[in-house]
């Protein structure tokens, strides 16, 4: 994990965060397909569920009813993800949108991504600061996992490149909390813990803090 800005999860969110992670694990395991929908919970501060809503394995618009009570009240969204990556661009746009709600997304190994934005003015415009850091990010850090492989010349670095693009989203995170506009924090379970940690990907882990302190600065 990274940082203490949100307290434990609750008994009910840790119910709600298992009960989808299950969800998700059955439906590849039946279907042999990845794309596995997304289900929203929104929960009141209390625990009860607010509303709850199916989606496509992209993501969706909230319903109606979680705007109206995100608008007024405290509140968590915990949904699924089928990518198995950290909260995505669409994720921190709605965030901004509604500063009362806190967001958690979890995959399919349990490992959850939580995040609720504090400053929703520091960008312009969310939607298209938050895309475009994503896009260039995305660009420049396939050119040096290449790069880092032709180097290297081993197998390894050539499969890394499928198993680790969910680093990006992490490193996001943690840039945004570090220049204070956002709550953000992680907790890897599993095989992501491992290529998390794993010692070899320290400098990759550094090529991407480098990209985020490059690419994430307030434009207000």
């Amino acid at each position: 994990g990274y940082t203490m800005s949100f307290p434990p999860y609750t008994n009910r969110e840790k119910e709600i965060i298992l009960c989808l992670k299950k969800y998700q694990n059955e439906f590849i395991d039946s279907t042999e397909s990845e794309l596995c929908p997304e289900i929203h919970v929104l929960i009141d501060n209390h625990g009860n569920i607010i509303n709850e809503n199916q989606v496509s394995p992209n993501g969706g618009h909230l319903t109606i009813t979680m705007q109206l009570f995100a608008k007024e009240n405290l509140c968590c969204l915990i949904h699924n993800h089928p990518s198995n990556k950290s909260l995505s661009q669409s994720d921190w746009t709605v965030l901004s949108t509604f500063p009362k709600m806190t967001m958690v997304a979890v995959n399919s190994r349990g490992s959850t991504f939580r995040g609720k934005v504090i400053k929703p003015d520091c960008f312009g415009d969310w939607q298209k600061e938050i895309y475009g850091i994503y896009e260039k990010i995305d660009v420049a850090f396939s050119n040096y996992l290449k790069d880092f492989y032709l180097k290297n010349f081993d197998e390894y670095y050539l499969e890394l490149s499928d198993k680790i693009p969910w680093f990006i989203g992490v490193h996001i995170g943690k840039a945004l909390l570090i220049k204070g506009y956002v709550d953000y924090e992680y907790n890897l379970e599993g095989e992501d813990f491992s290529l998390w940690d794993d010692e070899r990907h320290k400098a990759i882990h550094k090529q991407l803090e480098c990209l985020c302190n490059q690419h994430v600065t307030s434009l207000v």
